[in-house]
């Protein structure tokens, strides 16, 4: 996710199980406090997973979403989170003044 400070910055993920291996997801959340929030939807046979940025301010950060599934092939998936929060942009001044 890429962003500037004050910006809402935010990713959509959708997460379709295969007919061949279904599973129900149970749990999705971020593995460290702070730095992302979380949103599970689950809509038909397919789940919008919502990542948010909490970081107010310039930062660069890496997280992991730790989502549960009911399945015995894979009861815990890892997804990867890169975040870079650029500083707002300086106003520009006329010269004038």
């Amino acid at each position: 996710m890429t962003g500037q400070a004050g910006q809402d910055i935010f990713k959509e993920v959708t997460i379709v199980p295969l007919e061949k291996y279904p599973f129900k997801i149970v749990e999705a959340k971020p593995e460290k406090d702070g730095n992302i929030r979380v949103e599970l939807k689950e809509d038909k046979q397919a789940y919008l997973l919502t990542v948010y940025n909490l970081k107010q301010g310039k930062a660069r950060y890496y997280d992991n979403i730790i989502v549960k599934t009911d399945s015995k092939v894979r009861p815990k998936l890892t997804i990867s989170v890169y975040c870079n929060v650029a500083d707002k942009p300086k106003a520009k001044s006329d010269g004038q003044g």
